[in-house]
């Protein structure tokens, strides 16, 4: 038999959520490296103890459903083989990340969370004159995200909505590269380098979208030779990191990243995000990406087969499948 490769995809039934166009592509090329695609939503009722791997390829919905996708993944993290591995997931699920980016000596884009509308007047008030992003800590397709002068009364009225909806606000200065030409999103697979798209402005000022509606426009990108360093400085720190936390050595170094970087007021490339759960690889970008992804998934299913033979002696028990 083929081994099995699981590609984790949203919920048919999430409201606003749009399918993944890559998925497609990445069961085409898996194919052709040997293996067995298997689609299936996160919500779905799948062995997935049976797959060699387990891969979190578009689950969008994780947003609109935090609690179901987390106890969802901590009940298959102990049977399968997940990349990115969960450890991983765990810390970049929530954008407070990006400090210990920061404290790991990558550039990144500063930012401050509220725990109030009180303590947002107050960090908007401190950047008069500027403008700034307001959105959740735990978020995805800009969902919930402002773009605002730091005076307008509708970033703090966004700041109480994330309030109400149970999740942590954050706000950070609105990058004017961002705004004129967009950014770059620098896709890696198996910790090298694949290739990089440019996405154009999404947020209108005022809290809006352009054009009125979530638009992505995504185009082939060529980055810098310091944005190429920056993204691979971010992609060290994070495997460091997750190494730390207790993810196995084998696994710290994502199976697949997409670091976004735009340039600050000074032409200095920060990191806006560490993608490593969910990203778009932008595959349609460059027609042999979706077959890097392919063979990276490829060299790390026999390893993978090895932890589930390993995993399947201690199912039941009470020792950690991943330090098995």
């Amino acid at each position: 038999m083929r081994p099995r490769v699981g590609l984790v995809v949203s919920s048919p039934d999430s409201p606003g959520v749009h399918p993944d166009a890559e998925i497609a592509l990445v069961s085409q090329a898996l194919d052709q490296q040997g293996l067995e695609p298997v689609v299936a939503p996160w919500t779905d009722s799948v062995d997935w103890s049976a797959l060699s791997l387990v891969v979190l390829k578009s689950p969008w919905d994780y947003s609109l459903r935090t609690q179901e996708f987390s106890a969802w993944l901590a009940s298959v993290a102990p049977v399968a083989t997940v990349l990115n591995h969960p450890g991983l997931i765990s810390w970049n699920f929530d954008k407070r990340y990006l400090g210990d980016l920061d404290a790991a000596g990558v550039a990144v884009t500063p930012f401050v969370c509220v725990a109030s509308a009180a303590a947002a007047r107050a960090e908007l008030a401190r950047r008069a004159g500027r403008r700034v992003v307001v959105k959740p800590t735990v978020s995805a397709g800009s969902r919930n995200t402002g773009l605002f002068e730091a005076d307008d009364p509708r970033a703090v009225e966004l700041v109480e909505l994330i309030l109400r909806l149970g999740k942590t606000p954050m706000v950070l200065p609105a990058l004017d590269s961002v705004e004129r030409v967009g950014e770059h999103g620098l896709i890696f697979f198996g910790g090298e380098f694949s290739h990089c798209g440019r996405k154009g402005p999404i947020l209108e000022r005022g809290g809006s979208y352009r054009g009125g509606a979530y638009t992505e426009r995504i185009d082939v990108g060529t980055p810098a030779p310091d944005e190429i360093e920056l993204a691979r400085s971010c992609l060290r720190a994070a495997s460091d990191i997750a190494h730390g936390r207790g993810v196995p050595e084998e696994f710290a170094v994502p199976l697949y990243a997409r670091i976004d970087v735009a340039r600050d007021e000074d032409g200095a490339p920060r990191v806006l995000e560490a993608e490593l759960f969910e990203p778009s690889y932008f595959l349609r970008l460059d027609p042999s990406s979706a077959e890097r992804f392919a063979a990276a998934v490829s060299g790390i299913v026999p390893s993978a087969r090895e932890r589930e033979r390993r995993m399947n002696r201690v199912r039941g028990g009470s020792a950690n499948p991943w330090e098995a």
